[in-house]
């Protein structure tokens, strides 16, 4: 992409006045960079297929979760109950109280904490997104480097670098398994081969379950990341956005059960300090609500870190509507059970109906089918319609 950025403008009478308005070096840099593709994000989401618009684009490539729309629709339509409180810049800056109570409820129901997780081992902001951006600006110094196996979730690629500045470096594992202990062995080689070009890590980033292949990593490869991050004195970035998003699938023998990092005593079972250890999560996925944009950090043993966030926690503060209402649905202990349940089934069902990124062999692609039945089929019937075409003419 070309940017011009000095181009002369014209008075009303055609005489020349001034130069356009110089940007920041940063700002160069997205609109040569990710600009281009954040302006086609944007027009596929102002065209998308409706009953309103049956000619619009059904999105198979965003990981969207629609299949409980109805329920939450019927659900947070009654559940907003604003007090006087939400009208101001609330009870804390890095959330509210409110929503830390019924986090901790959560994450001590179902992700098996070691240490039980309070309402000060939180950091809140506008969606998962925004509180990576803020912590790698905790951690990382400019040009500082940031690991995560291949293939990975595309969006880390803003998220790590456009404000925060650091450099993501996607780690290829080759033809190991991917939740193998022994891929740690390239992520040594990755981090010897920056350290010989003079660029430092501070950081890795483990997606479990594992955005886009899906898999839930073992307690052992869980342990391996712990050791390799002590070794090297680096943070580690759980991010268990998909944590209760498993659903049967038939073509898997023992599947490996889902293990959030909270639940391992990493400093006795491999001397990892525990301050280097930090849990992401939201609304987004799990709860089928990308829209609402709130995201948490989880760090239970590094006050200095979460106090840190404190000091940006104010540029992504999650609205009081927003905070209100995903508080209400974790505060109904029956609504959130019989959601998470309703949910897999849902999954499973959907995903047997139907039958990637950054990767190293051509020819993948995601295929998102979480999507409501009826849309879903229209969708795969544009597939079957293109290939079909595609099939006759180079026969």
């Amino acid at each position: 992409m070309t940017v011009i950025t000095d181009i002369p403008a014209q008075s009303d009478s055609g005489s020349e006045v001034s130069h356009q308005p110089t940007l920041s070096k940063r700002a160069y840099e997205v609109l040569s960079g990710t600009a281009e593709l954040l302006e086609k994000f944007a027009s596929l989401l102002g065209n998308q297929y409706s009953s309103e618009n049956p000619n619009g684009i059904i999105n198979f490539g965003v990981a969207e979760n629609t299949l409980m729309q109805d329920e939450l629709k019927t659900f947070l339509d009654k559940a907003l109950n604003l007090k006087d409180l939400d009208f101001s810049y609330g009870d804390s800056i890095a959330g509210s109280t409110r929503l830390f109570k019924a986090l901790s409820k959560l994450f001590d129901t179902y992700f098996n904490p070691v240490t039980k997780v309070l309402p000060d081992h939180f950091i809140t902001g506008s969606g998962v997104s925004a509180v990576v951006d803020q912590t790698i600006q905790a951690v990382c110094d400019e040009g500082e480097a940031v690991l995560l196996a291949t293939p990975y979730y595309s969006g880390f690629d803003i998220d790590v670098t456009i404000r925060a500045r650091g450099m993501i470096v996607g780690v290829d594992t080759g033809d190991l398994d991917p939740a193998s202990p022994e891929t740690l062995k390239a992520f040594e080689e990755k981090l010897q081969e920056l350290k010989g070009k003079g660029i430092t890590t501070r950081a890795v980033i483990l997606c479990n379950p594992h955005n886009p292949l899906g898999f839930n990593y073992p307690k052992e490869t869980l342990l391996e990341y712990c050791r390799f991050c002590e070794k090297h004195n680096l943070h580690l970035l759980s991010d268990e956005i998909y944590a209760l998003s498993q659903f049967k699938n038939d073509a898997i023998e023992n599947p490996t059960p889902f293990i959030s990092m909270l639940s391992i005593d990493v400093k006795k079972e491999v001397g990892c300090h525990p301050g280097r250890v930090h849990v992401l999560y939201g609304m987004s996925k799990d709860w089928g609500s990308n829209g609402f944009r709130i995201g948490t950090l989880v760090t239970q043993h590094n006050p200095q870190f979460r106090k840190a966030l404190l000091g940006t926690a104010l540029l992504m503060k999650v609205s009081s509507p927003a905070d209100s209402l995903w508080s209400a649905l974790l505060n109904d202990p029956q609504m959130v059970d019989t959601f998470i349940k309703t949910n897999q089934e849902r999954l499973t069902d959907t995903f047997n109906h139907c039958f990637m990124y950054h990767y190293s062999e051509p020819g993948w692609f995601r295929f998102t089918f979480c999507i409501r039945r009826n849309i879903l089929d229209t969708g795969l019937k544009r597939f079957e319609s293109v290939l079909g075409k595609h099939k006759k003419a180079a026969s």
